[in-house]
């Protein structure tokens, strides 16, 4: 099954909630990184606007990431309505050398 590569942008809900919101994106990228069907899943936050973050996300195809919204551990943290989606966006595969040069 082929590698699915997406980028999300969230934001924070509530800025008062920002360090509750910080601590439980940290939980949730330590629990995803080890599900089966994640090969990587990295939360970074916007340096230039506190409260956006950015997911680097790799999953053994999007059967995989749909796996990843059934877990009781992300439905828990969509459940606490602590972020809102701004964009998802698709990601085709590292390039390689070879690729690149055409």
């Amino acid at each position: 099954m082929a590698a699915y590569y997406l980028c999300a942008r969230i934001r924070a809900t509530d800025p008062q909630r920002l360090p509750e919101t910080r601590e439980a994106l940290m939980h949730l990228e330590a629990v995803t990184q080890h599900e089966p069907a994640c090969y990587k899943f990295q939360v970074l936050e916007d340096t230039a606007c506190a409260g956006d973050f950015l997911l680097w996300e790799c999953w053994e195809g999007k059967e995989g990431l749909e796996a990843h919204y059934r877990a009781p551990h992300t439905q828990a943290l969509l459940n606490q309505k602590l972020t809102d989606i701004v964009e998802i966006t698709e990601l085709a595969p590292p390039m390689t050398l070879d690729q690149s040069a055409s």
